[in-house]
């Protein structure tokens, strides 16, 4: 428990991933390994932390997240130092560092989800700007564009069979 204390207030990364294998394609990040090796309570521990570094380089265009991101980072600081001073570590979780961790962990996933509905809200209006401004979607264009491509490619230069293809595309 120390030692992960210590590297994580040190800077260590606890979203590090290891290699892949076929059993875990993508990886597996420290709350994973020790989570799998019995360790609930460093899991735990790791997962905030990997929580609290996420949202610190989550960036707001408001503020407010950087700022909560600040709060909860300071708070896992204060967390690791009072653990590496105080002699006597115990074993269990206390109640109130538990509901800490779940408010830290609801706040952050509530931030997270306003930050993928924003891209999603402001993707979505960019897409119908678009469609509005030319009067024609991106898949209408490119459908035109292979026509195109293909009757020059052939050297047919056919007009009424490509009116009717582009036409049937569209």
């Amino acid at each position: 428990e120390r030692t992960v204390a210590s590297l994580i207030s040190l800077g260590a990364a606890p979203g590090a991933l290891t290699d892949p294998c076929p059993q875990h394609p993508s990886g597996r990040t420290p709350a994973d390994l020790a989570s799998a090796n019995g360790h609930k309570g460093i899991a735990g521990y790791l997962a905030e932390s990997f929580l609290s570094a996420q949202l610190e380089s989550i960036d707001l265009k408001r503020g407010a997240g950087e700022s909560f991101g600040t709060k909860v980072v300071q708070r896992v600081q204060e967390q690791n130092t009072a653990q590496l001073n105080n002699e006597g570590i115990s074993h269990e979780l206390s109640l109130k560092d538990s509901l800490a961790a779940v408010c830290n962990a609801t706040q952050a996933a509530a931030r997270i989800h306003q930050v993928f509905r924003v891209q999603s809200f402001q993707r979505k209006q960019q897409k119908e700007y678009v469609d509005e401004k030319f009067g024609i979607s991106d898949e209408q264009a490119l459908s035109l564009i292979a026509v195109n491509a293909k009757s020059h490619k052939s050297g047919q230069r056919d007009e009424p069979v490509h009116v009717a293809a582009t036409r049937i595309q569209n």
